[in-house]
């Protein structure tokens, strides 16, 4: 079996990948990366994985990805999923299946069905069932056996069970994640997967819920709920209501600008940093996921803030 890298010393050794390929032997990097090499068998090992998955490549886009670290250790304020996001966008990550399936951008490449980053999707299964995929989202579908199933590998999908009409009595319906199972009784629901749990919601009808414990939960329209590791739980309500990507749009009053930020950032390549003031300042609108970069500008002209485009990568929104 395949031994398991806490996530943090995984991130230690990819950016010391990046340093050691942009540091032209700087002797002083390279020692310190001895020192990080030679401290704990665990980073032997990361290291050892990331350099596997690096041998694949040719080349890498230099000058994008040293720009996006320089920002990165100048400000110090990205999170673990930001920086992870980046790297995988520059193309640094691909590749590499040792990496569990929960997080893995490429999962898209082993699924029947997927979206890029921005893009989104229609498709209709030969059940009748209607699939919207969100940004950067992958499915595999299976509906030959008694039971039709799909598996979320990755993303966000909406899902609108068919009729089945070439069955008698109609399969059961069921979406897959890594967290649990959501049966479908006749709905439409969105399933929205995260690094530590899956949301779900039901917009018509009603699902049941099935967590890795083997405990259960029906659902009604309206409700949303968590299924994760530990188990299953009440979703609080957003401001951003869960089936608004699927208009193209973000609208309302008084959102949270670090909870839109948070949402544009799925639909871009790269990062929107934000510091920890500007999270709850308030902004109103109609927010376009199609074209972030002209939302971004949006918001810099109507509220008071200010939104530098660092890098193709790497946007920073600050106080005006």
């Amino acid at each position: 079996m395949t031994q398991s890298l806490p996530d943090a010393i995984v991130d230690e050794a990819i950016r010391w990948l990046i340093r050691l390929e942009m540091s032209d032997s700087n002797a002083d990097i390279c020692e310190r990366f001895e020192q990080w090499h030679r401290q704990n068998p665990q980073h032997q090992l990361a290291w050892q994985r990331v350099k596997e998955m690096h041998a694949g490549f040719s080349s890498l886009p230099v000058k994008p990805i040293a720009d996006t670290l320089d920002t990165l250790e100048e400000r110090r304020a990205v999170s673990r999923r930001q920086l992870l996001k980046t790297l995988c966008v520059t193309g640094l990550l691909f590749g590499g299946g040792w990496f569990t399936q929960r997080h893995t951008p490429w999962q898209r490449l082993l699924a029947d069905m997927s979206t890029v980053t921005g893009e989104q999707k229609n498709v209709t299964l030969a059940d009748g069932t209607h699939v919207m995929l969100n940004t950067d989202s992958a499915i595999t579908a299976d509906l030959k056996s008694d039971l039709r199933r799909l598996v979320l590998h990755r993303g966000e999908i909406a899902v609108t069970t068919g009729t089945d009409s070439d069955y008698n009595p109609k399969r059961p319906f069921v979406v897959d994640t890594s967290f649990g199972r959501i049966q479908a009784i006749g709905t439409r629901f969105i399933v929205r997967l995260g690094q530590a749990r899956a949301r779900i919601h039901v917009q018509e009808g009603n699902v049941r819920l099935f967590d890795e414990g083997g405990n259960s939960q029906l659902m009604a329209s309206g409700e949303s709920f968590w299924l994760s590791d530990n188990g299953i739980s009440t979703a609080a309500t957003s401001i951003i209501p869960p089936d608004a990507w699927m208009q193209g749009v973000i609208s309302g009053k008084n959102i949270p600008l670090g909870e839109l930020l948070d949402e544009l950032a799925r639909y871009r390549t790269g990062v929107i940093d934000y510091s920890a003031e500007m999270a709850d300042l308030l902004v109103s609108g109609v927010f376009h996921l199609k074209d972030t970069d002209q939302t971004l500008r949006f918001i810099s002209q109507v509220h008071p803030v200010r939104v530098d485009f660092r890098t193709s990568y790497w946007v920073v929104v600050r106080p005006a």
